[in-house]
């Protein structure tokens, strides 16, 4: 988590000049950089909150279902470490 929140971090840092600059261009720039900052936050909270959930709610329902390949009387259909194929 770390090394997302300081790569977010330093590119927001990156884009809050060309939030405030009111030079030739700025209102263009401006128009061009609040869509990114938005997609940082979004991306960032995106990855901090909705993807573990989806990915927890995932996993429970395979725990809950058991294994979709069990094999014939209830083996596993995976070769054992000594199996030939």
């Amino acid at each position: 988590m770390r090394p997302k929140a300081h790569d977010r971090v330093c590119r927001f840092i990156g884009l809050l000049p060309i939030m405030w600059s009111t030079g030739t261009g700025a209102d263009l720039m401006k128009r061009i950089a609040a869509p990114m900052v938005g997609g940082l936050v979004t991306s960032f909270a995106m990855e901090l909150l909705v993807y573990p959930a989806i990915y927890f709610l995932w996993r429970r329902k395979e725990v809950v279902e058991g294994p979709a390949t069990a094999g014939l009387h209830g083996q596993s259909t995976a070769l054992s470490p000594g199996a030939v194929s």
